[in-house]
């Protein structure tokens, strides 16, 4: 799958990230495959590979923080799939938590602190 990451028809690029979410293996050359595809200029990449991070579940900062920074796109799907993924993420790894509480006091005279603050909600809520 991790070569079809990087074919130049954007389609198998989405359709591959997407099986390896399902897949859901957190190891380091899936993660590191699919990272720079949360920055990618097509919206559905960036929709897709936020998704399949959210199925893998691992917390690494690198993910977390690009993933607040996807709170922030343009496009609403990749918002919402990014605030999935951060949700998903901080059920399977709560020191996740932090990460978006830190986010949200940096950005909280903004537009998009409603995202995390959705992001959050969504984690107490379930816990409880």
């Amino acid at each position: 799958m991790l070569p079809l990451l990087k074919d130049n028809d954007s389609g198998v690029r989405s359709r591959a990230a997407g099986a390896l979410g399902q897949i859901g293996k957190a190891e380091p050359e899936v993660i590191t495959a699919l990272l720079p595809l949360l920055k990618d200029d097509n919206s559905l990449m960036r929709y897709s590979a936020a998704g399949a991070l959210g199925q893998i579940g691992k917390d690494e900062p690198e993910v977390i923080t690009t993933l607040l920074y996807l709170l922030k796109d343009d496009d609403s799907p990749v918002r919402y799939s990014a605030a999935e993924a951060l949700g998903q993420i901080g059920k399977a790894e709560p020191d996740a938590i932090a990460l978006i509480e830190n986010w949200l006091e940096q950005h909280q005279d903004t537009e998009y602190v409603a995202h995390g603050i959705n992001v959050l909600w969504n984690l107490v809520a379930d816990a409880g």
